[in-house]
Formats: structure tokens, C-alpha cells, sequence
């Protein structure tokens, strides 16, 4: 994963509602230097959040980046700024680690260098604690439905009761009236 894709990266968590870059957690980072793209340098680096950036780069063991980016007379004019921020941005990949969001602890698999954002990962504390609630939530579930049933049950039978009373009512009445025809 390069740093240019993490800088848009958010937690996808349907539960979480946070809009904080993901924490980089590194276990194999290597740097593969490219052809100088001097011009997508300067056009990227002014749609990017650099303040991200700085932060993913210090995560990640490049902790010598300005904590301002300069203007824009300055990048264009400045071929070594624009290849250290390319070797930064598009040369350096985090091949094995994760991602995780800082509010909801869910994290996102880093493997041969793609993050895995289809399959989220749970925190195990948070796993833990949303099992615990799941099964109180379901036992809480289990004891409504059987109250439930006792009800639904107590209304079947005066429902099949009241019916079977209607019934032979209206079979004494049918009977009455039927005529032999032989």
C-alpha cells in the first residue's frame, strides 16, 4: 500500500462514523524508486490531506518530513522537494501490516502490499464485549419471544376456542334447516 492510496483510506465500519485517517501499523515496509513524475507532484500534492501524510509517515519509521507543506512557487521550483515527496508518496510501500481506525479499533489486513478493505477485522477485546452483548441481546430475545409465545398461545386458544364454539353454533343451525330429500 502506498501512502498516497492511505491518505484516502477511512474506517468502513457501517458503526463507526468517524472521518480520522487509519493507523498505520508496519511490519514490512520497502521503498521502490521510480521514473520522476515531477508534474504529478506538484498536481497531487495540492489535493492531498498533508497533515495525514506527516502522521502516516512518522508511522511508519519517515519521521523527516516539513510540517508545512511550502507554497506553490516553492514546490514547482524545487525538483528535490518533489522527488522526496514522490519517494515518499509513491515509492515507499507498506507490503505487511494493518490499518485500524482509531475510534471503533476495527482494522483492515495489509498482505503483499493491498489492504484487504472487504474484510474487516474486529478488535478481539471489542469482538469479546459484542459477543457478550449479542448473547444478552439474545437470551433478553429468547425470554420476549417466550412471553411471546405464551401469549400468542393464549390467543390461538381462545381464538380456536371461540371458533369451535361458532362452529358448532352454526352447524345446529345448518342442521336445523337442512331437509331430507329422499
Amino acid at each position: 500500500m502506498k501512502l498516497l492510496s492511505h491518505n484516502h483510506l477511512l474506517c468502513l465500519n457501517k458503526e463507526c462514523k468517524c472521518n480520522h485517517p487509519l493507523f498505520i501499523e508496519p511490519k514490512k515496509v520497502i521503498q521502490i524508486e521510480s521514473e520522476p513524475k515531477l508534474s504529478f507532484m506538484v498536481h497531487i500534492l495540492s489535493m492531498i490531506n498533508y497533515g495525514v501524510l506527516v502522521a502516516a509517515a512518522k508511522q511508519i519509521g519517515m519521521g523527516d518530513l516539513p510540517q508545512a507543506l511550502p507554497s506553490q512557487e516553492v514546490m514547482e521550483s524545487s525538483e528535490s522537494f518533489l522527488r522526496s515527496m514522490q519517494k515518499v508518496l509513491l515509492d515507499t510501500n507498506v507490503v505487511e501490516g494493518t490499518l485500524t481506525c482509531s475510534e471503533c479499533h476495527t482494522f483492515y489486513v495489509i498482505a503483499n502490499g493491498v489492504v484487504d478493505m472487504m474484510h474487516p477485522q474486529k478488535n478481539v477485546k471489542q469482538q469479546t464485549e459484542q459477543n457478550t452483548t449479542a448473547a444478552n441481546d439474545s437470551d433478553d430475545a429468547s425470554d420476549n419471544a417466550n412471553e411471546e409465545d405464551e401469549d400468542v398461545d393464549g390467543d390461538m386458544n381462545a381464538f380456536l376456542d371461540d371458533h369451535d364454539s361458532k362452529q358448532r353454533h352454526n352447524d345446529e343451525h345448518t342442521n336445523q334447516d337442512m331437509v331430507d330429500i329422499d
